[in-house]
């Protein structure tokens, strides 16, 4: 049984609501009469109802909407209203006459918004429906997955009145596939909230021993910090260039699995704390000067270029490790001002528009994967849920994989296959697939891919699509081609 609730460190979500006081100018552009009825709507609905842990029901829609404008940037009137409203049609007697009402009062945009976000309940199948209908529509609008981000961590924090059994499953389900959509995101506070209070319910023991490593590595970590704090100041203002130099730590739950990963225990990993150095420019060239700067002063080891092949959630940095006069390696990412707010606040933040589609899917591909996922919830049962949740973690890119085709790069997800890349590079020679060579080895078509492959595809004179096919691919592009070939 958990014994306490996770301490949230220096994100704690509570401090950060001062933040909405302080930031005036992120708000500006809110509807507060729009938000205010809202807010009534809310309180008047759930107005006799109780959370497990005894607090009124409405308290949950108006922390959601708190996370929202504090977590994220750019917060719109549709998308805090809809917060507010998310559980109202599901939790109405007459959810025909709730949807009505909140359409009239709040028009067609808010209504959509708290439509996407509305269970149904019912059987195994009415539950799968209700999940493949959910995805469509954090596919369809990338608020309805903050909402639901949102939505999640309130219900993460607030998990203690439930029993073990449920604690374990609710949290399991968080780190399967809220915390992947928070990485799409790019959000690292909200993933990172999310995970923690997680991983602390599905592994108390190794959540409070990871913590206790962490303690312990900082007070050996601060001289390092200072050490080559001292050192960069010296060295970059010797070149005059201006930038901020901030350490962070890695997760509990991201140090199990690096351990998990590479095998080793976790007292033997070293890069437990990373420096982040942000250059005050905007200017990519800036970075790669800097990091010649830090090769001629340093010994630098393991340079990841994340700036010319940018992760899927547009994460851009220069990585490497260098080592210190004792021996310890230490990671250090550079990067400008810009990067550094993408990669801190998330990918949302480089875009102006109100409203863009989470997979860059068009209207028709999403109506198309939307008729695909109801023929495999007929089609799987019980069963269906598992299988698109799995599909849709993996087009979130939950592990990522670099692969090299012709002297490019190409970023897919863990457990894409050849057939996967073939469509991505071309969709109509993808058809003619026959064989891969992987490294110098025959591949067949089904083939997974492994990160760093060098890849050959070789085509045939012919169509080499079969059925078969769609059961070997990840990734949604893929599977909507295929399933599209055979419609037809």
């Amino acid at each position: 049984m958990i014994e306490t609730l996770p301490s949230i460190n220096s994100v704690d979500i509570e401090e950060n609501r001062s933040l909405l006081y302080n930031e005036a100018s992120k708000f500006e552009n809110l509807d507060l009469n729009v938000i205010s009825n809202a807010y009534r709507i809310c309180v008047e609905t759930h107005k006799n109802q109780k959370r497990k842990d005894k607090q009124p029901y409405y308290t949950h829609p108006l922390t959601t909407a708190l996370y929202y404008l504090t977590l994220f940037d750019k917060p719109d009137t549709a998308s805090v209203a809809a917060a507010l409203l998310h559980d109202t049609i599901e939790d109405s007697k007459d959810r025909k006459e709730k949807s009505d009402e909140i359409r009239n009062i709040f028009g067609d945009e808010i209504f959509e918004l708290v439509d996407g976000l509305t269970n149904i309940r019912g059987s195994d199948y009415d539950e799968a429906i209700s999940f493949g209908k959910l995805m469509i529509e954090m596919i369809k609008d990338y608020r309805v997955m903050l909402i639901k981000l949102c939505d999640r961590l309130h219900n993460m924090v607030t998990l203690g009145v439930f029993k073990e059994a449920k604690q374990k499953e609710i949290s399991e389900e968080t780190l399967e596939f809220f915390v992947p959509a928070a990485r799409w995101v790019g959000n690292w506070k909200i993933k990172q909230l999310l995970e923690d209070v997680a991983f602390s319910y599905l592994n108390q023991k190794k959540y409070v021993s990871i913590r206790k490593q962490l303690d312990k590595r900082f007070k050996l970590f601060g001289g390092v910090i200072n050490d080559l704090e001292h050192k960069i100041t010296e060295v970059l203002k010797y070149y005059n260039i201006g930038y901020t130099l901030t350490a962070s730590h890695k997760t509990p739950y991201e140090i199990y699995q690096l351990s998990e990963r590479e095998k080793i225990p976790v007292e033997q990993i070293d890069n437990f704390y990373s420096m982040v150095l942000s250059l005050n420019s905007n200017d990519t060239p800036d970075c790669y000067y800097v990091l010649g700067i830090l090769y001629k002063y340093f010994t630098p080891i393991d340079f990841t270029d994340y700036i010319s092949y940018p992760k899927f959630n547009l994460f851009q940095s220069l990585l490497i490790h260098l080592y210190n006069n004792d021996g310890r390696k230490i990671e250090v990412l550079i990067r400008t001002d810009q990067m550094d707010e993408i990669a801190t606040k998330g990918f949302l933040t480089a875009f102006d528009k109100t409203q863009i589609n989470t997979l860059n899917m068009s209207h028709s591909e999403i109506e198309h994967l939307y008729q695909w996922m109801m023929r495999v919830i007929d089609n799987h049962g019980e069963e269906a849920t598992q299988k698109i949740w799995e599909m849709v973690k993996n087009n979130f890119y939950h592990q990522e994989i670099n692969v090299f085709y012709k002297g490019e790069q190409y970023r897919l997800p863990q457990k894409a296959t050849m057939l996967d890349l073939a469509f991505i590079i071309d969709e109509q020679k993808a058809l003619y697939f026959n064989h891969a060579i992987i490294d110098s080895k025959e591949k067949p078509y089904f083939s997974k891919l492994n990160d760093k492959d060098s890849v050959e595809i070789i085509y045939s004179d012919e169509q080499q699509i079969s059925k078969d096919w769609v059961r070997n691919v990840v990734l949604f592009k893929a599977i909507l081609a295929i399933d599209k070939f055979f419609k037809n």
